[in-house]
């Protein structure tokens, strides 16, 4: 078995010769932040575990790919070969699992009335629903600004034109919600050049038109209501495909 030393050494040759750019891999250190110092980001990532359960022959639990345990190079080493005390730590406030196993708690929300579905496909929240789904924002929120990103906010409309160069049209257009039609309306021609957003990360891509980003990247995080022609009144599962909903993206 590896010790935190020695898998330390292999985390840090990887980086620097597979995930770091050219100018910052000889700066890199053990301690380095990988993600505040933007070494790597969420595709990168994913390489990261990749060689590190390859190089540990075992698989990472989903319960420990959390950013706590890939802060640095020292903390993958120190987590991953001692099992650290975070990760207990971890498991201890797992609540425990439901009697009935993954049996949906949509109905009995609803029975409660902490959850109602318009006729129009949205879902109105209260109680408990709403402070759940404020705790994770605020909780992804955080891990966002962690990682030094910057905050924007945009409209509750957007350009046709800009989903047709992100390729949204081609890949996606019975989608389309146009600017005074409702999402729960089925509307596949396109009237007028603007239209609501089917997802929030598509305000973000004029930013970045015909400009040329750095190795460091960019990194940035909003929430907004997004909206897409998918609500079926008719459905068993309508509450999983909804006319409109709040998105947050990193």
């Amino acid at each position: 078995m590896l010790t935190a030393a020695e898998l330390e050494q292999r985390l840090l040759r990887f980086t620097r010769e597979r995930l770091a750019s050219r100018e910052v891999a000889p700066t890199i250190t053990v301690e380095t932040r990988l993600f505040e110092d933007r070494v790597i980001d969420s595709l990168k990532v994913l390489e990261l575990i990749a060689f590190v359960q390859s190089t540990l022959r075992r698989k990472i639990p989903d319960a420990q790919i959390v950013l706590a345990n890939f802060r640095s190079i020292a903390t993958i080493a120190r987590v991953f070969t001692n099992g650290d005390v975070a990760i207990r730590r971890l498991r201890s406030r797992r609540p425990p699992r439901h009697s009935n196993g993954n049996a949906s708690a949509v109905p009995e929300l609803l029975a409660r009335r902490e959850l109602d579905l318009t006729p129009a496909g949205e879902l109105v929240m209260r109680g408990h629903c709403a402070a759940l789904c404020n705790y994770f924002d605020t909780t992804v929120r955080g891990w966002a600004l962690e990682l030094g990103a910057y905050e924007e906010t945009f409209p509750n409309e957007i350009p046709v034109a800009t989903l047709e160069r992100a390729g949204f049209m081609s890949a996606f257009p019975q989608k389309l919600v146009p600017i005074g039609a409702t999402a729960a309306v089925e509307r596949r021609s396109v009237n007028g050049d603007r239209a609501r957003p089917p997802a929030v990360c598509y305000h973000h891509y004029p930013t970045y038109s015909d400009t040329t980003l750095s190795d460091r990247g960019s990194i940035a995080t909003a929430v907004g209501r997004c909206y897409r022609n998918e609500f079926d009144a008719n459905s068993a599962h309508r509450t999983e495909r909804l006319a409109a909903f709040t998105m947050r993206e990193i």
